[in-house]
């Protein structure tokens, strides 16, 4: 009987993808995961399968769209943020006093993606409003040749870390539950 090969979870979620020729391959703690997630609360598990989707959504409109698949790795993340609790209302203008998402997002990513500088952490979430306000779009979705546009490699590098970085962070966030 053959068995399946497992490794280190870090290199596991750091890689790109599965390549033809490798044997299959799980992380060395899947039953953790595993068991992590079926104890999970429901609410807790609908969020999780919420961003699952997302992930699993941003592969198949990678072929597509760049753009597009950034911004649903980013909403694979913000499935499992808790929504933002108030601490309050301001006596003049009654509005709430209540973290940003921009807020959470960055402090979700400090917590469970701490691998990756907070720079970079910190220019994902300015990628995703551009893109989600349209102020923007990643140059491989302009359709020419990325030869002549130097910001074509680094789209291509903030793309490739927004997938990685979804990975760990929704890894590490299962894990702590």
């Amino acid at each position: 009987m053959n068995h399946l090969e497992t490794i280190d979870p870090h290199n596991y979620y750091n890689r790109d993808s599965v390549r033809d020729g490798r044997p299959l391959q799980i992380p060395s703690d899947l039953f953790d995961s595993l068991r992590k997630y079926f104890s999970l609360k429901v609410s807790l598990r609908k969020d999780f399968q919420r961003a699952c989707f997302w992930m699993l959504s941003a592969d198949k409109v990678s072929l597509h769209s760049d753009s597009v698949a950034f911004l649903s790795f980013v909403n694979a993340i913000e499935s499992v943020i808790s929504e933002p609790q108030s601490s309050g209302r301001c006596d003049k203008c009654k509005r709430e006093f209540k973290k940003s998402l921009t807020k959470l997002f960055k402090e979700f990513l400090d917590e469970f993606a701490s691998e990756v500088e907070k720079p970079i952490r910190d220019n994902l979430y300015a990628i995703r409003s551009k893109l989600a306000h349209g102020g923007g779009i990643l140059v491989s979705d302009l359709g020419i040749g990325h030869g002549f546009n130097p910001s074509y490699f680094q789209d291509k590098e903030y793309f490739t870390l927004i997938k990685r970085v979804g990975k760990i962070a929704l890894h590490n966030w299962l894990l702590s539950q």
